[in-house]
């Protein structure tokens, strides 16, 4: 006995309406289906271009501002630098670390690291030649026979 057969019989014809007006409806609204899967699919091509410009010009903004914090930090460093420069005693002290300068009538030292050091000069040692090795098959057959010596 089929399934169908073993429901009562006004069941049956309720399965079967549901079954025919299922496909019925399906059948007919195929196109308009396809259609609307198309135009999405379609929309969604044509969304995509733009979105993905979108994103890398939000992604190139966060390195742009960055870009520009770096270099207001750096303008801001060069501003208290040149405000600094701007004192005599800043310039005093820049010309005679950086430039070796004196004012007149002092005597200049200069300190020599340790680890510079002067050049010394060396007699060159002469090398003494090597003897001659033994060649290969001597050094061979020492090695086979070293065992048994």
């Amino acid at each position: 006995m089929t399934a169908a057969a073993a429901r009562p019989r006004g069941v049956r014809r309720a399965a079967g309406a549901v079954r025919t007006a299922g496909s019925a409806a399906f059948s007919g609204d195929r196109l308009f289906v396809v259609a609307v899967a198309f135009i999405i699919g379609v929309a969604v091509l044509m969304a995509s271009a733009p979105m993905q410009r979108l994103l890398a010009g939000r992604e190139r903004l966060g390195v742009l501002e960055s870009q520009v914090e770096a270099l207001n930090a750096a303008n801001a460093q060069l501003t208290t630098r040149a405000a600094r420069l701007q004192d005599l005693s800043e310039i005093e002290l820049i010309a005679r670390e950086k430039l070796g300068l004196v004012k007149p009538g002092e005597i200049p030292f200069v300190l020599v690291p340790p680890d510079q050091g002067y050049p010394t000069v060396s007699i060159p040692v002469p090398v003494p030649e090597a003897a001659p090795a033994d060649p290969w098959y001597r050094r061979l057959w020492r090695t086979i026979t070293s065992p048994f010596r």
